[in-house]
């Protein structure tokens, strides 16, 4: 499974159910998939989802995504998109990217990372990137999120 399909499904399962160890979203992650997770493997994409634990009503602890992580990873995309975005095309559910050579794959692994939903997944190369919608989902509506972070 791909770091950002896990991702994905990671921000899924904790706005579903209460975690308040790691050991329980590994759990959890294996019965949805049923593929085998380490413990080390999810406190790294804990740590790189930023994801918190909050204290809930009955005085216990559960994970939750961290509104300044979200906000620390769109920060970082707007800049990149801002640096380095030459230009744009959409074509039904895809869109195109030229970038400035050279940040054509951090930008796709970003954008991989963030797990947004209406995003499939995304081909880089060294000066572009090819992000491709859900089914059913329109590069529009997408490519108009990003415009409005440059």
């Amino acid at each position: 499974m791909k770091k950002s399909e896990r991702h994905r499904l990671i921000r899924q399962l904790i706005m579903q159910q209460t975690f308040s160890r790691q050991e329980e979203l590994v759990s959890a992650l294996e019965v949805a998939t049923d593929e085998k997770f380490t413990q080390a493997t999810i406190s790294r994409d804990v740590k790189e989802m930023h994801l918190v634990k909050a204290r809930i009503s009955d005085g216990t602890y559960r994970y939750e995504v961290s509104q300044a992580g979200e906000m620390l990873g769109e920060s970082r995309l707007s800049r990149l998109l801002r640096n380095n975005i030459q230009s744009m095309a959409v074509q039904n559910s895809m869109i195109m990217l030229q970038v400035v050579p050279g940040s054509g794959a951090v930008l796709g692994n970003l954008l991989d990372t963030m797990a947004y939903d209406d995003v499939f997944g995304t081909l880089s190369d060294d000066a572009k990137v090819m992000i491709f919608m859900k089914d059913g989902r329109d590069g529009r509506r997408f490519a108009a999120k990003l415009r409005d972070l440059l």
